[in-house]
């Protein structure tokens, strides 16, 4: 698989959230690690999965957080719980 996308509402809890993102990197060869980018759009919360450029890392993901439009992504998951 090259790339998966998916979209939550912006509602979604912190705990299901945590949820889902593990069974959308089960999608990708055990052996390769993940790139996950999260951006935060006006309507939804859009999680953008593919394989990491980088190669150095020992994780199975590496989170890419959308920091110019919000700084502070734990805060805003605060917020929706």
């Amino acid at each position: 698989m090259k790339q998966l996308k998916a979209f939550f509402d912006k509602k979604i809890s912190v705990v299901e959230f945590d949820n889902q993102i593990p069974k959308l990197v089960e999608n990708f060869p055990s052996d390769i690690s993940v790139l996950i980018k999260l951006r935060i759009k006006e309507d939804y919360i859009e999680a953008t999965l593919t394989k990491n450029p980088n190669k150095n890392t020992k994780e199975r993901w590496e989170w890419d957080l959308n920091s110019d439009a919000y700084e502070d992504l734990e805060d805003y998951f605060q917020t929706i719980n």
